[in-house]
């Protein structure tokens, strides 16, 4: 229902003319009489795209062109009755966040409650924080981490010790996110940025290293920006490898290549991932106990990476 709801709004709020004859669509014209097929497109006159409209008011009981699927359920009550039209998840917007050492500093939002108030996170612990509410503490975090994959997140002390000397402690370490926590947390970055170095740690794979200098890099002055990766690849087991999941990721690997200089301090991650075509996930790399070092674009922190052949 949502993803015919959401496939419907964007013809209607873009005014498009055609859209590829695929199984949703090809349903949608059967069902409701809609449109033309040719050339492998189904082709949508005005009078069509207010067909669709007018059934979509009458099934939705709210109108497409102007409801907003991104709110929470909660307020999409005002639009329409049938709130689980939502696109956006339970705890969606939410940032998980936790301080190895120290914990978070909350706006609070209750009358007599002060202006601030101290969430300790010890090991255990991960917290769930309205963006707006979360507040930088300075003297306590001068680093942010940024970690792909949830199910590390939820066992983030155990991956403190693997972690270089200098994110050990003063760090914030965030779960990425996946809709809704992953635009909230890029705009939290982006408003705290004069006052943190930011790292990123994905999956050790292309497309690992993509994610964090496509969508993390940019956000920083090359000297506050840090991937974290394994110092040793030849230590790693070839049993936990994906050579499947490699093979599909070598498009990215060529933009990789093609986009990172030879001189740039990422570039020997990225050639020890080519060379050994690795593929491994952040979990297995945690069940390993792989220590990891911190690569900048023309330093590194911790012990220099093994130039070894595969």
């Amino acid at each position: 229902m949502k993803r015919r709801l959401a496939a419907i709004q964007g013809v209607l709020q873009k005014r498009q003319r055609r859209v590829p004859a695929s199984v949703d669509w090809l349903a949608l014209h059967e069902e409701w009489d809609v449109g033309r097929l040719r050339g492998g497109y189904l082709h949508l006159s005005l009078e069509d795209r207010e067909v669709m409209r007018q059934r979509a008011i009458q099934l939705y009981r709210a109108d497409p062109m102007t409801l907003d699927l991104e709110k929470d359920r909660t307020a999409l009550t005002e639009e329409t009755a049938n709130e689980k039209l939502s696109r956006q998840r339970a705890f969606g917007r939410l940032l998980r966040v936790a301080v190895p050492g120290h914990g978070v500093t909350v706006a609070t939002l209750e009358p007599g409650q002060g202006d601030e108030l101290f969430l300790p996170t010890p090991p255990g612990v991960l917290l769930s924080v309205e963006p707006s509410q979360l507040l930088l503490d300075t003297a306590h975090i001068t680093r942010v981490l940024v970690i792909e994959n949830a199910q590390l997140v939820e066992r983030w002390w155990e991956l403190v010790p693997l972690l270089p000397e200098a994110w050990r402690h003063n760090t914030l370490i965030a779960y990425r996110g996946h809709r809704q926590d992953l635009r909230s947390l890029l705009e939290w970055i982006k408003s705290h940025r004069e006052h943190i170095t930011l790292g990123f740690y994905g999956d050790f794979d292309p497309h690992g290293v993509r994610i964090g200098l496509r969508s993390y890099a940019p956000l920083m002055p090359p000297e506050q920006f840090w991937l974290i990766g394994p110092d040793d690849p030849a230590s790693i087991p070839r049993q936990v490898n994906k050579p499947d999941t490699f093979a599909s990721h070598e498009n990215t690997l060529r933009y990789l290549e093609r986009h990172t200089p030879i001189s740039s301090g990422f570039r020997p991650l990225i050639d020890h991932i080519r060379r050994g075509r690795w593929a491994v996930t952040q979990e297995a790399l945690l069940a390993l106990s792989t220590p990891l070092y911190g690569f900048q674009d023309n330093q590194r922190s911790g012990t220099p990476l093994r130039d070894r052949s595969f």
